[in-house]
């Protein structure tokens, strides 16, 4: 994944009740909000792994999207 790509990463407000609170985190890919992945928090997972980088540079994982 290209980590430069993120605009904003959030945890969503609700999650399939099969998943863990925060075990999701939703980003936006484009300014345009058009584009959006989701990415399972699990340490083997390389797109989590990149998105850890994300924000090892600064930015941050919010509650909820803005």
């Amino acid at each position: 994944m290209n980590t430069k790509r993120i605009v904003e990463a959030w945890y969503p407000s609700s999650t399939h009740e099969d998943f863990k609170p925060k075990s999701i985190v939703c980003c936006k890919m484009n300014e345009e909000g058009t584009l959006h992945l989701s990415i399972l928090a699990e340490e083997e997972n390389s797109d989590y792994q990149d998105l850890l980088k994300w924000v090892a540079e600064g930015n941050t994982i919010k509650d909820s999207p803005s």
